[in-house]
């Protein structure tokens, strides 16, 4: 079959592209490698299947240097290393503001950046309460890849999350690599078993503006990242 999806030359590593094979009545009977190469996502791709292809990247990139070191870690640590692994190949695969542009519609185009409102929930560690609609709230940080946001005060108010997951793997890289600049406010629309402040999310409007110059850019700094994570796992 093949794959025509274009390709980051700068990506550590090749990947496999995944297909599902359905037998005649429509029924999934497997899944198939169809490609290997340093493809990026697209939505055509099931990003359930490109999940999988990471996962099977990160494995294999372990797996040579244990082999190589005549050595097995323990699975805690690798499942440590390949977490962490996976999360930073997996932004080599995805052009951040390419992927937004195919997934979302802008809500205000310009000559240097694009902007998209981004459906959202505040995931709190404690009660909501004290979170008003229309509350103004602001990023507190990155903290293991999630989002974590504050109010005016300063109060931590919780993480970020999506309701489509595949805008998690791609908001939290740009905003990690400083490429995107955000607005966020507690959304007037509550769901209707949410109004009390017990329950612990509240749906929040999340914009985010994305500057055009990183369209098809890709940081060096995540190659070394991923370098060094290696030489790590080698050394423990």
């Amino acid at each position: 079959m093949g794959w025509d999806a274009p390709e980051n030359p700068g990506a550590y590593t090749k990947r496999k592209i995944f297909h599902k094979v359905e037998d005649m009545d429509g029924t999934m009977i497997g899944v198939v490698s169809i490609a290997e190469g340093k493809y990026l996502w697209k939505p055509e791709e099931d990003f359930s299947l490109f999940l999988k292809s990471i996962l099977e990247c990160s494995d294999r990139l372990l797996a040579e240097i244990d082999e190589r070191n005549g050595m097995s870690r323990q699975a805690e640590i690798r499942l440590r290393f390949q977490a962490e692994l996976a999360y930073l190949l997996a932004q080599q695969f995805i052009d951040g503001a390419e992927s937004m542009e195919e997934l979302l519609t802008p809500v205000e185009t310009g000559k240097e950046a694009e902007t998209y409102y981004i459906p959202a929930m505040l995931e709190a560690g404690g009660t909501t309460a004290g979170l008003r609609v229309g509350m103004i709230l602001y990023p507190a940080g990155v903290r293991a890849h999630r989002l974590y946001l504050k109010t005016k005060t300063g109060k931590e108010a919780g993480y970020l999350s999506f309701r489509d997951d595949r805008l998690y793997h791609i908001v939290i890289p740009l905003l990690e690599q400083k490429r995107a600049q955000v607005k966020i406010e507690v959304s007037r629309k509550q769901d209707r078993k949410n109004t009390s402040g017990r329950i612990k999310y509240k749906n929040i409007d999340f914009w985010m503006r994305i500057p055009r110059e990183t369209t098809g850019t890709f940081p060096e700094s995540i190659g070394l990242k991923i370098e060094n994570l290696l030489k790590q796992y080698e050394n423990r």
